[in-house]
């Protein structure tokens, strides 16, 4: 049993890594840009955690999956498909493979890299809605929905049994 489990998950990654490689822009998820000149936390200058911002998202009962951290050198190099060097800090939550779920929270040392960071969250939406659409087909509906959240120096991507809440949570942190 635990090696169907298995193979079932390392099956999905698969596919969702292979498919991350497309590059499509995405323009139906809850997209929410406030702009590089912006502070990007509730209080001026305030700094904020990620790995607490993700935590904080993860533990709230908005996922149906059990999420699980994932190495960062996949999330970053292989799913979302970003430069290393302008990201000063990130968290990142995956999936068991049985949903869409996920949560990316990062912070960059170029804010001017933020818009590549959004593109990546919107190509990974629909990349994931592409290898969902025929075998999860409800997580299309979740993916619709997706939180893709860019404030200050800061990125946030969450897919979610619940965006209204995912939304609520992030804006404890940035606006």
């Amino acid at each position: 049993m635990k090696l169907k489990k298995y193979l079932l998950v390392v099956g999905i990654a698969t596919l969702s890594l292979s498919g991350a490689a497309c590059g499509k822009v995405k323009s139906g998820s809850t997209t929410e840009s406030t702009g590089a000149s912006d502070s990007g936390s509730k209080e001026a200058g305030a700094e904020i955690d990620v790995k607490t911002v993700a935590a904080d998202i993860k533990k709230e009962g908005i996922f149906k999956d059990q999420l699980a951290e994932i190495d960062p050198d996949i999330a970053i190099n292989r799913i979302y498909h970003l430069d290393s060097a302008k990201l000063e800090s990130y968290s990142f939550y995956t999936n068991t493979g049985a949903t869409a779920e996920e949560i990316a929270v990062i912070k960059v040392n170029d804010e001017s890299y933020l818009k590549n960071i959004e593109n990546s969250f919107n190509n990974r939406i629909d990349d994931q809605k592409d290898a969902c659409r025929d075998y999860l087909p409800d997580e299309v509906t979740k993916l619709d929905k997706a939180v893709v959240k860019v404030s200050g120096p800061y990125a946030i991507f969450v897919v979610s049994e619940d965006p209204e809440k995912a939304n609520e949570i992030i804006g404890r942190y940035i606006k």
